[in-house]
């Protein structure tokens, strides 16, 4: 077989695992590349030279957002995460052609996915979350609409996927509790506190956003896509004046990192953020910033917490005094 005619195979059978679309378009996207690298070749003689050749090309790459119909191509490379991705769908890949017997052996089995940085992860500040509220002050219908999405983000650490597929039936106002469907089409109950609960109503109040969906375009009526979400929030970044990332996921990231330094525990964020494993939740989440850690610390220590300075200065003092 082809390597594409395997591709179509192996995502037809995603498809029929009940994986997400969103899942199905990242493997897609990612194999396809690969399919174009090797010009399609058959997949018996693809050898792990080949695959690691294909990682290196996309490492020299020097332009970005080749394929991308919402942004022009730039010049840049790839990060290491986007490197990782595309080495994952591709070790993937390649054991469901083995486990389906149409290799004999995994040329994938040997490469090795590439590091990425331990880094905090890229939350949406303080500073900026109230700069964007700031720029939804108003009573026309888009900021009362963006005001209430944004508010939503904040208080549920939801995805996006979850905030855009939302109707008006998934919440429930008498309890400030909403159920979502994010990845894998997996459905689980979030949290909101009561301003969010009067931003909502007061959206549903215009009577602009009382169709199905919650977060609805203001012309058609139908759900927001996920682009369009990341253009309400590039667009409010620019008018709010906002510096740092306030991407949908920002949001997310900013939920966790104020849950935890807020003296929450891992096991109830990663209840509230819908992990299936606690470790997921330590592993993505629960690393901070040296000034934030920094904060933390001043907070808690005991030396401070137990005021211990006051006795060790009084001793000091009465040693001088001594003297």
């Amino acid at each position: 077989m082809k390597l594409g005619e395997c591709v179509g195979a192996f995502l037809d059978a995603k498809l029929a695992e009940g994986v997400a679309h969103s899942t199905i378009r990242w493997y897609r996207q990612r194999l396809e590349r690969l399919v174009a690298f090797l010009e399609d070749r058959e997949v018996g003689t693809v050898g792990r030279g080949h695959l690691r050749a294909f990682l290196a090309h996309l490492r020299r790459r020097d332009e970005l957002y080749i394929d991308n119909a919402y942004r022009p191509a730039e010049a840049g490379h790839l990060s290491p995460a986007t490197i990782r991705g595309y080495a994952r769908a591709v070790r993937c890949f390649f054991r469901w052609l083995r486990a389906e017997g149409l290799l004999a052996e995994n040329p994938a089995a040997e490469v090795k996915l590439p590091p990425v940085p331990r880094e905090a992860r890229k939350a949406i500040s303080d500073a900026d979350l109230k700069a964007l509220l700031r720029a939804t002050k108003g009573d026309e219908p888009e900021q009362v609409r963006n005001q209430a999405m944004i508010l939503f983000l904040t208080d549920t650490g939801c995805r996006v996927g979850g905030l855009v597929g939302l109707t008006w039936r998934d919440l429930d106002m008498g309890r400030n509790m909403a159920t979502v469907t994010e990845k894998g089409d997996k459905t689980r109950c979030v949290l909101y506190s009561e301003t969010t609960r009067r931003a909502l109503l007061r959206w549903r109040c215009l009577g602009v956003g009382s169709g199905r969906w919650v977060f609805s375009s203001l012309k058609t009526g139908e759900r927001l896509q996920t682009t369009s979400v990341n253009r309400i929030l590039e667009r409010l970044k620019a008018k709010s004046g906002a510096e740092g990332p306030c991407n949908p996921h920002s949001f997310r990231h900013a939920f966790a990192r104020n849950y935890v330094l807020a003296g929450g525990d891992l096991a109830s964020l990663s209840e509230l953020l819908g992990h299936s494993d606690v470790s997921v939740t330590k592993s993505f989440y629960a690393r901070f910033l040296v000034e934030e850690l920094r904060e933390k610390h001043a907070e808690l220590s005991p030396v401070n917490t137990l005021d211990l300075a006051a006795i060790v200065y009084e001793e000091a003092s009465h040693v001088s005094a001594g003297s």
